[in-house]
């Protein structure tokens, strides 16, 4: 049985994996879902998230993985995909099309024209 700031602590440690795992889709989806990047964010995504399970696992579960520990992260993992996730890769999304779209109109001016030659 874990402590409940172990418990708490895994659950921080879940939504910041889950965090990494939203920074991967919105390099997936500014790179347009190129196969290679896919590829290399998706494995960076699970050896970060790996790495912190295992390590904040260790770290404050004295060296023992448990059930609880799982429970834990996942519940970090559920927290921060239901909540702070769904907000926060929808507005990163919609700041880089207005970038997007904010560039095409400067690239039709004159000026635009010189520069993106």
């Amino acid at each position: 049985m874990i402590g409940v700031g172990a418990f708490v602590a895994l659950v921080v440690a879940g939504i910041f994996a889950g965090i990494s795992y939203e920074m991967g889709k919105v390099a997936r989806f500014v790179f347009k879902n190129n196969t290679i990047v896919t590829v290399l964010v998706d494995f960076v995504v699970v050896c970060f998230a790996g790495f912190l399970f295992v390590g904040a696992s260790f770290l404050f579960c004295d060296f023992i993985l448990s059930g609880f520990s799982f429970i834990a992260f996942f519940t970090g993992l559920f927290l921060e995909r239901s909540t702070l996730g769904f907000l926060l890769a929808k507005k990163i999304q919609s700041v880089y099309n207005w970038l997007t779209n904010l560039k095409n109109k400067f690239a039709q001016t004159r000026m635009g024209k010189r520069i993106f030659k």
